[in-house]
């Protein structure tokens, strides 16, 4: 069977997998299982098919699969770049809570029942290792054989489809390719596991400082914030955001540099590279990620606006 063709089943059994548990699980009742179980619940469902998928199918991405610690230079590099893209993913998340419900934020709010360091480990370590391994390690790698661009931009979008709701798509496409991008620039997992665990955990300290700034205010407090305030602070967090992503920018050059050279990792953004494929591998599109991506859309049709 084609490498592209396993990764495929591998999303679409996935998808289906995790929806059938997820609607199970809805009829469990809730003292039955603790939030804490709900919050890893996801990734355990992931890494079932995962393991299914590398002991049965033995994909042939696994040999390039690395797991190599970058240098020191490198890892504070990846965790500043991280740091400098959260204002942009703060501006695109708002934006997109005002049409939608913003998951997170729900979420976050009934956590600081939890001490901090457990709802990091819940939250950010399991979510970065597990989904690393699934998304950049055995799909990404997966893909890549047929074409570098086309795996990045391939993986990053199952990846939002699978956080199963609109208001997180938007920015873990985002997240998504840039994680990406840092395993293709380093030839490790490990660069993105890094990214994506200070990525979390930021926002778990976040909205645990967060939750005890709103429990410290009156609600005529919060409800004394005018519009000219609103609009203010979004051209604040416009402005730092664009600052962010060109720091950003420029950390990530010198990752590059680092390691296979930002040249060489740009050459996939070339027009002649991003059309070439290598037919053997696969498609891309087939029936078994298509349906895979129909499932993901109808449940966020139905639950994740």
């Amino acid at each position: 069977m084609k490498n592209v063709t396993k990764v495929n089943i591998l999303f679409t059994f996935m998808t289906a997998f995790y929806l059938l548990v997820i609607f199970a699980v809805r009829l469990v009742p809730t003292e039955w299982i603790g939030t804490n179980v709900r919050l890893i619940l996801p990734e355990i469902i992931m890494l079932i098919p995962a393991f299914l998928y590398v002991t049965l199918m033995k994909p042939a991405g696994l040999k390039s699969l690395q797991f190599e610690v970058p240098s020191v230079g490198n890892t504070i590099r990846i965790i500043l770049m991280t740091v400098c893209l959260l204002p942009a993913v703060s501006l695109i998340n708002s934006v997109t809570s005002l049409f939608t419900e913003n998951k997170v934020s729900a979420v976050m709010g009934g956590l600081t029942v939890n001490p901090l360091w457990l709802n990091i480990i819940l939250m950010a370590l399991i979510p970065a290792i597990c989904e690393e391994y699934i998304f950049r390690g055995l799909i990404f790698h997966g893909y890549k054989k047929r074409n570098p661009f086309g795996a990045i931009m391939m993986s990053s979008f199952l990846f939002a489809l699978m956080h199963m709701n609109l208001n997180q798509f938007v920015y873990a496409f985002i997240m998504g390719i840039v994680f990406c991008m840092l395993v293709y620039a380093t030839g490790t997992i490990m660069a993105s596991i890094t990214a994506h665990f200070v990525f979390n955990g930021i926002n778990v300290i976040m909205a645990h400082k967060a939750a005890d700034i709103l429990s410290e205010s009156t609600e005529s407090e919060i409800s004394s914030i005018s519009n000219t305030d609103y609009i203010a602070s979004y051209i604040i967090l416009i402005l730092i955001a664009a600052a962010g992503i060109y720091g950003a920018g420029r950390l990530f050059k010198r990752i590059c540099e680092a390691n296979r050279g930002f040249s060489n990792v740009m050459l996939i953004f070339k027009r002649e590279n991003r059309k070439a494929y290598d037919s053997k591998q696969g498609k891309f599109f087939d029936g078994y990620v298509c349906t895979g991506i129909v499932l993901c859309m109808v449940y966020i049709i139905i639950y994740g606006i």
